[in-house]
């Protein structure tokens, strides 16, 4: 992206929020969303501010957010803040078609630490009880009987499973994925199974290691936009898949059990949804691979749906050691 788009941001911002600037600095921020800058201010009185730009514009710089999907992120950062998690704060929110670029745009507060996926795999292993209890909390604080459709990203008209799969299938048809007509019925008796999910929270749903911060002593998540009320499953399964990619199996047989266990005194069951997010991911992350790489996640993804649902713990860890 040119970096005139964002220099118009930050002229702007100038304009509308910041005084008393002795000079600034933009730069690249290594593993975000490629269209994001960190905004760093020097004050004339020696302060330094640290704020974040992010430009929704899409690979073929289209806008790729509308105001609506921005603001229903800033309720879920608001909710958030109010359960007392640590959160980006919003300085500038503009809709498409402002005269200051054309694009949609945030500008935020920074939070301190950096990405995890600067760290090597044996300080992310190291990390995964504070990430685990992270998303334990933040289920446990907002479970819901309702799925809570203020908060999805999509249609307001539709069941769970209708709304919940549509992301899936999005990948499947953007990518060009082929299903035979017995993967297709894989992949709809797995849907359907979502119909059973009674039990709701606040999830993240977009578990990577790039949405993950630590600081040195906590972890805290950033990207909310695709966050909404699901089951506990989808942001569990999208953080077990790096363990297992990173090959850490013996602790995640471990870290599964006593998970699930904690999950089930709440009154979640997490067996029968997990499969299916688990091959979503794997599916997410093969068609974004090139070559091999790429037919190796997809059809691993697709084995996934093809063992979905399972109801038992045990049979759902002899699935998973075998990835």
């Amino acid at each position: 992206m040119e970096s005139g788009i964002f220099l118009s941001v930050v002229d702007y911002f100038f304009q509308n929020g910041i005084d008393e600037v002795q000079y600034f600095s933009l730069k690249k921020v290594s593993n975000y969303h490629p269209h994001v800058r960190m905004l760093n201010i020097y004050r004339k009185n020696g302060d330094v501010k640290k704020y974040l730009i992010k430009v929704f514009v899409d690979q073929n710089e289209h806008s790729d957010k509308n105001l609506d999907s921005i603001l229903r992120e800033e309720r879920v950062l608001k909710k958030l803040k109010n359960y007392g998690f640590l959160t980006k704060e919003r300085v500038i929110v503009k809709e498409k078609g402002n005269e200051v670029i054309g694009f949609p745009f945030v500008v935020s507060t920074a939070l301190p630490g950096r990405s995890i996926n600067n760290l090597s795999k044996k300080a992310v292993a190291l990390l995964a009880d504070d990430i685990l209890e992270y998303l334990y909390y933040l289920h446990k604080r907002t479970i819901s009987s309702s799925f809570k459709k203020e908060f999805y990203p999509r249609s307001l008209k539709k069941s769970f499973e209708e709304l919940e799969s549509e992301y899936l299938l999005s990948d499947i048809q953007r990518a060009g994925i082929n299903f035979s007509e017995k993967e297709k019925d894989s992949l709809e008796r797995a849907i359907s199974s979502l119909g059973e999910v009674e039990l709701f929270s606040l999830c993240h749903c977009d578990v990577t290691l790039s949405n993950i911060i630590w600081d040195g002593k906590d972890v805290n998540m950033i990207d909310w936009t695709y966050s909404h009320f699901s089951t506990p499953a989808y942001d569990l399964a999208y953080f077990f898949f790096w363990m297992i990619k990173y090959e850490f199996i013996n602790e995640l047989e471990k870290k599964m059990r006593k998970v699930f266990e904690m999950y089930k005194e709440i009154g979640f069951n997490l067996s029968a949804p997990f499969l299916y997010y688990l091959s979503q991911k794997y599916i997410e992350y093969g068609r974004m691979m090139e070559g091999d790489e790429r037919s190796h996640y997809i059809k691993k993804g697709k084995k996934l749906l093809s063992k979905a649902p399972i109801y038992s713990l045990e049979e759902l860890l002899k699935v998973v050691k075998f990835l």
